[in-house]
């Protein structure tokens, strides 16, 4: 779907019908081209890598334990 957009000059949704697939998912995709190259397109992680309100990992074990009391 790219490649039809950057070397065939498809519009944008043209090519994004007929990859099946909505406008803005086909507009991300040629981002992540433009970007950074057919790397740009491999399956990646959608976990992200820090949570800002994550607790601690002590914190976590003292919460457990104190939910284990009776």
């Amino acid at each position: 779907m790219v490649r039809s957009i950057v070397e065939r000059w498809l519009r944008l949704g043209e090519a994004a019908a007929g990859a099946a697939v909505s406008p803005p998912t086909a507009r991300k995709w040629l981002g992540r081209f433009l970007a950074h190259g057919e790397v740009g397109l491999l399956d990646r992680s959608s976990h992200p890598r820090l949570s800002p309100k994550a607790i601690g990992k002590a914190k976590a074990l003292a919460i457990v334990e104190l939910r284990r009391r009776p």
